[in-house]
């Protein structure tokens, strides 16, 4: 559990960076294209909120955080995945995009795994 707990907290964590230094690529990785300055911006924003999530959920491992407590930051980032992917199909016009794969997959991989520490995980 904790092992998985880091690589979420990790690859979070690893997102933001790349707004900063390649933000073509985290803007396509994203969903929506960094084509203005209102649009960087924006995409800075997320990559600081992943850094700030990422490391949210590091330290609460560090810090040997309950089980709920943990399922709940889960749940909590699960909810900025969810928004995440209704960011990207209003700016598709609701069109499928390769974005929504990963945006939809870690929703619900954060879905399951935080359901499992909540209700079927042991201390």
């Amino acid at each position: 559990m904790k092992l998985l707990l880091v690589l979420i907290g990790l690859a979070l964590i690893s997102a933001g960076p790349a707004s900063l230094f390649i933000p073509d690529l985290a803007a396509q990785a994203f969903g929506i294209p960094a084509d203005s300055e209102h649009a960087c911006g924006y995409l800075l924003a997320t990559g600081v909120r992943d850094v700030a999530l990422g490391s949210w959920l590091l330290a609460l491992v560090g810090l040997g955080a309950s089980r709920k407590l943990l399922a709940a930051s889960v749940f909590a980032i699960a909810i900025v995945a969810a928004g995440d992917v209704l960011n990207v199909c209003a700016h598709s016009d609701w069109q499928l995009v390769p974005a929504h794969v990963g945006h939809l997959g870690g929703l619900v991989v954060l879905l399951a795994f935080g359901g499992w520490m909540w209700w079927g995980a042991r201390d």
